[in-house]
């Protein structure tokens, strides 16, 4: 059974998930985190406190030391850290970008704030795209024709004519 911590009268296991990888892949550019997920073609930007939280993630830190990251980061003094920690995991594993971590690790995440200056806390926020699933299904190597890529074959021509 998981140990548990309580954080501003709210209980939070320690349980610590880890990116879904291989078919989940991330980059972190001027603050938003950009995640794809190769097997759906779907795309994500995760805004605001949501890149700090990705990156807590990507570390399998166990939830409790996402939420002292982030009051260490942000100025959050009344909000629920950890309830807008538990909502967005469940959106991020109901994507299947997530996933129960094997082991979780303890990584001393960095909570300090750039400049000794805190910024308010704002929700994360993960907007999802689908204007790019064809593209990003295409298979470069095999679905291409001599014109290459990114021309489809024709369904009615063989690839070596």
């Amino acid at each position: 059974m998981p140990q548990m911590h309580t954080v501003r009268n709210m209980s939070m296991p320690d349980k610590a998930f880890e990116v879904n990888e291989p078919v989940v892949i991330s980059e972190t550019v001027d603050g938003e985190t950009v995640i794809i997920n190769l097997d759906r073609g779907t795309y994500y930007c995760l805004k605001f406190s949501g890149p700090a939280i990705w990156e807590g993630i990507q570390r399998a830190a166990p939830l409790p030391e996402i939420a002292r990251m982030l009051r260490a980061t942000f100025d959050a003094p009344d909000v629920d850290v950890e309830s807008e920690i538990g909502k967005l995991i469940g959106r991020l594993a109901s994507e299947e970008l997530i996933r129960p971590a094997q082991a979780s690790t303890s990584s001393a995440l960095d909570g300090s704030a750039a400049n000794g200056v805190r910024e308010a806390f704002r929700a994360p926020v993960l907007e999802r795209f689908d204007d790019m699933e064809a593209m990003l299904l295409l298979d470069p190597i095999h679905d291409v024709d001599d014109e290459g890529w990114p021309h489809l074959l024709d369904q009615g021509q063989p690839v070596n004519e």
